[in-house]
């Protein structure tokens, strides 16, 4: 990354957001570039306290409380974390940037890169998975794996990224990787894109910039992917996978086999991954591999051989007879509903969370519709669906808690030897915990308590 170095050595620099990839974007300039001037903005004034070596930086300015932004006009590079919202009435002439930028501007030939909605971690991490079996020189990237500017000192020119990127991650590049994968598009993150228009358009940056001979992988199945995909000006090479008539390029399931290039690759039954979703999610693994030039042994190999990743329908196993499933990941009522038809008879659901506006009518209705005995409810988004269910639902086999820690006691009253609990929220986690995984743990604890 001689280039990033060179382009921030006589720059005033600005690292706005002080999370995972801001303590990395600072620690990669402390290394490359020690005794430079920066200065870190964020809100949380406990700063020094949480990160104790800020306080010996002389050359550190730090800027928090509510008007940490102030003054970032001055900078002439801003390194802005995922997820951080600049106010309305932010104004800058500085170039706006942030790690995925930066390193795809110098390794976009080498990366695979990975997004969608929901599934990105399982493909990536399979792909990695996969990849690793065969001594492949190879990283994995992103939310799942490290942060981009912490692995650049392990890279050579023969080594493949595969790379997961979030929306937020997507939102300022102008570069895309040389090979894309296009999982699906749902409405998601509307509290910080506003509309599912800004959103679908950050995500299609992974394909916008990429050029003539470069490889795009779309799931075919997915009609939000279908019209979005033709708006891209690039010249990429598009391949398909999905549950219908797939060209022989892409990959396709034929009597329960999934193939890729019309090459047998592994019957689904076969798979640890449940649910049609991840069926999609080994199609898009499997075929970007093959892609890559495995053969179909060795993509069986590592497909045989994966195992799930956590709070993704993650089985916790039985306390007091009761088998807990944990699909903390399912922040959207789309992932609620693939989870509820992967596992088709559930005794308990828990639902709620973080009310970002999302709309759930069309979850309301799935769920009446479907064997599900009792449905525990928490939070802004589970008081908003407690009241939806209400006015269908006339039974006492729905239940409303303010907060996540009170659902074990409903869990204890309603559920017997033999019965199945689903954490499969439709919703964010923010309101009650710092993310999904956490929430995730808390759920263990409440099966554990039993």
């Amino acid at each position: 990354m001689d280039r990033l170095t060179e382009k921030l050595r006589n720059k005033k620099i600005l690292i706005a957001g002080f999370g995972r990839e801001g303590q990395s974007t600072y620690q990669y300039i402390r290394k490359h570039l020690p005794g430079k001037e920066v200065t870190i903005a964020d809100k949380d004034g406990s700063l020094p306290d949480k990160h104790p070596y800020l306080k010996k930086d002389q050359d550190l300015t730090l800027k928090t409380g509510n008007s940490y932004l102030q003054g970032a006009g001055l900078y002439d590079i801003i390194f802005k974390s995922p997820g951080l919202k600049f106010p309305e009435d932010f104004r800058t002439n500085a170039d706006i940037t942030s790690q995925s930028r930066e390193f795809l501007k110098t390794f976009r030939d080498q990366t695979i890169g990975v997004t969608g909605t929901k599934g990105k971690s399982t493909t990536a991490s399979l792909i990695h998975h996969i990849l690793s079996k065969q001594d492949k020189n190879h990283l994995l990237l992103g939310n799942i794996g490290s942060a981009p500017l912490n692995s650049v000192d392990e890279i050579n020119k023969d080594s493949l990224i595969v790379f997961e990127l979030s929306a937020h991650q997507l939102e300022h590049i102008d570069t895309s990787p040389q090979k894309a994968v296009l999982l699906n598009l749902f409405d998601e993150h509307l509290d910080y894109f506003q509309t599912a228009y800004q959103y679908h358009n950050a995500k299609l940056n992974i394909a916008r910039f990429q050029e003539k001979g470069d490889l795009l992988i779309i799931n075919a199945d997915d009609k939000n992917v279908a019209r979005i995909v033709k708006t891209l000006p690039s010249e990429s090479s598009i391949v398909e996978f999905g549950t219908g008539s797939i060209s022989h390029k892409g990959a396709s399931i034929r009597n329960g086999v999934i193939y890729c290039q019309n090459e047998s690759i592994i019957a689904t039954e076969k798979l640890k991954l449940k649910g049609t979703h991840n069926i999609k999610n080994t199609m898009a693994a499997a075929l970007t591999c093959k892609l890559l030039g495995l053969s179909a042994d060795q993509i069986r190999a590592g497909i045989l051989s994966f195992q799930p990743l956590e709070h993704r329908l993650e089985y916790l196993g039985r306390f007091k007879g009761i088998h807990f499933y944990n699909d903390s990941i399912a922040t959207i009522p789309e992932a609620c509903m693939e989870a509820v038809r992967t596992l088709k008879t559930i005794d308990a659901l828990i639902l709620g969370g973080f009310d970002r506006g999302l709309q759930y009518d069309k979850l309301v209705e799935f769920l009446l519709s479907m064997q599900i005995g009792n449905i525990i409810c928490y939070g802004q988004a589970g008081k908003h669906l407690f009241q939806l269910l209400s006015k269908r639902r006339k039974t006492n086999r729905l239940f409303y808690k303010e907060r996540f820690n009170q659902v074990g006691s409903v869990i204890r009253e309603v559920c017997k030897t033999g019965d199945t609990c689903l954490l499969s929220p439709a919703a964010a986690s923010y309101d009650q915990f710092k993310n999904f995984e956490e929430r995730g743990r808390a759920f263990k604890r409440i099966a554990e308590s039993l």
